[in-house]
């Protein structure tokens, strides 16, 4: 595991500032990630294809490319992205 050790000058604690920052961080990832979630959703129903379906034909050329299908290019879902472990002690 990395260490991070931090220190400062003034006599205010570090620690309980960054760690605010952090979870502040991780909840404005686990919303959009949420986001990104619902979004993956509206295109699966709209379509009637799964994510991992529509990358598998994308990739083998089998879409006929339009500009929905292209800006759904950046799209690719992360298999295990609600499993990030997060630790403060």
């Amino acid at each position: 595991m990395t260490e991070l050790i931090l220190t400062s000058p003034g006599q205010r604690p570090l620690r309980s500032l960054v760690e605010a920052a952090l979870h502040n961080e991780l909840r404005l990832l686990q919303a959009a990630m949420r986001r990104t979630d619902g979004r993956f959703q509206v295109f699966e129903t709209q379509y009637d294809m799964s994510s991992a379906e529509f990358l598998r034909r994308y990739e083998h050329d089998e879409l006929q490319e339009t500009l929905e299908f292209s800006n759904s290019r950046n799209m690719t879902k992360p298999s295990n992205h609600r499993d990030i472990p997060v630790a403060f002690s």
